[in-house]
């Protein structure tokens, strides 16, 4: 298990990471007027994801946290950044399509195994991000199905 400066580390990349996807969503708003609203739900969403995370801080703090130290990667946290940074600013694929990747990433999937502390706060938040994440994927997948009838 990590340290409090390792796990804060780990929180500030996760923060980071919500608030890079925020950014994302926000930039497909404006690349897609005509889904802005379903754009800027999800940004919303990631935005308010990025605070939650932000919150662990304390209980990083106190030692009522510990992120596990397979978890602390700065390859993984950099590599997924640098993604989000080229689909925010040089799009290669249909922003629905970046987007289930970005819901499906290992980063958003293995949330649970991020921290070794099992509080029920801990879970709680956990629990809920994975719950947004999901729906997220969700609604992507909806949206992805939708176009692809209107295109063929």
């Amino acid at each position: 298990m990590l340290d409090e400066r390792g796990t804060k580390w780990v929180i500030a990349m996760l923060e980071e990471i919500e608030r890079e996807i925020a950014g994302l969503y926000g930039a497909f708003a404006d690349r897609l007027p005509e889904m802005a609203a379903f754009w800027t739900h999800l940004q919303q969403d990631e935005q308010r994801h990025a605070g939650w995370v932000a919150d662990l801080t304390p209980m990083a703090e106190t030692g009522q946290l510990q992120a596990e130290e397979r978890h602390a990667s700065p390859e993984v946290y950099q590599g997924f950044s640098e993604y989000l940074y080229d689909e925010t600013h040089r799009a290669r694929k249909h922003p629905l399509t970046t987007a289930r990747f970005v819901e499906r990433s290992y980063l958003e999937k293995h949330l649970m195994e991020i921290f070794a502390t099992d509080t029920g706060e801990l879970r709680r938040l956990m629990q809920t991000l994975i719950t947004d994440t999901e729906r997220h994927a969700q609604v992507i997948e909806t949206a992805l199905k939708e176009l692809e009838k209107t295109t063929g």
